[in-house]
């Protein structure tokens, strides 16, 4: 006669196993879709901040070469950017400052940049610039201001508005140069414009109630109504503001 087996160990899940592991499977899934908006919305401002650092290279490079900062101005022979009214992008462009791919849009081949689009401003995701020939560039949703240049004034004429922006004029380092906007246009002086609470402001609050901006002095920072209330104030905004 045999001795009897020894007991086999079983093998798999039991049932309680089983419905404790789903159980945390299905915590964990809970988890990343909760959380999910929010690295997203991290990622989309650290593309932002990593694109107008890529900007305020760009820009620099270029105000080396040609002596004045990227504007809307017009009617200077030494800016490749000044014939017509184009914008402060234009140049950065077309003379390859910035790289860019050509893709299709609207139906036109357009010079399209990733470092010009902030992937979180879904309100103005960009658009094309028409008031040249193809390929077109496709429209930034970060804009400068009036004080930056103009597209009404010529060169060294009117002062805040027409003349270039040198870096021996300024004196206010922490004037905006770029701000992430609801507009893609030249967003003028900002006086009430920029006021936060303005039905016409042209700040896009993106980024977790707060817009990312690059400074002259090239630093990018975080602008939110607790930081800045008054930022309607020119002192933000006004590379020669001074006390």
């Amino acid at each position: 006669m045999f001795p009897p087996l020894p007991p086999q160990k079983q093998s798999g899940f039991t049932l309680v196993e089983l419905l404790i592991s789903v159980s945390i499977a299905g915590t964990l899934a809970a988890l990343l879709f909760a959380t999910l908006p929010r690295i997203q919305q991290r990622a989309a401002e650290a593309k932002c901040i990593g694109n107008l650092h890529t900007i305020a290279n760009a820009s620099a490079i270029y105000v080396g070469e040609y002596g004045f900062w990227p504007s809307f101005n017009r009617e200077d022979v030494n800016n490749p950017s000044a014939y017509g009214a184009h914008p402060w992008f234009y140049s950065l462009l077309t003379q390859k400052y910035l790289p860019y791919r050509t893709m299709d849009r609207d139906g036109y081949p357009c010079m399209v940049a990733d470092a010009l689009i902030c992937p979180a401003n879904k309100t103005n995701p960009g658009s094309r610039y028409q008031w040249t020939s193809a390929p077109y560039p496709w429209r930034s949703n970060y804009t400068t201001t009036t004080y930056w240049g103009n597209t009404g004034g010529k060169p060294d004429v009117i002062p805040g508005a027409g003349d270039r922006i040198r870096p021996s004029v300024i004196s206010n380092s922490s004037a905006i140069y770029l701000i992430d906007s609801t507009t893609s246009t030249q967003a003028g002086y900002p006086n009430q414009a920029a006021a936060w609470n303005s039905k016409n402001s042209f700040i896009a609050k993106v980024h977790n109630g707060g817009a990312n901006a690059l400074l002259a002095n090239g630093a990018v920072v975080r602008i939110t109504p607790a930081s800045h209330p008054d930022i309607a104030s020119p002192k933000y905004w006004d590379p020669r503001y001074s006390q």
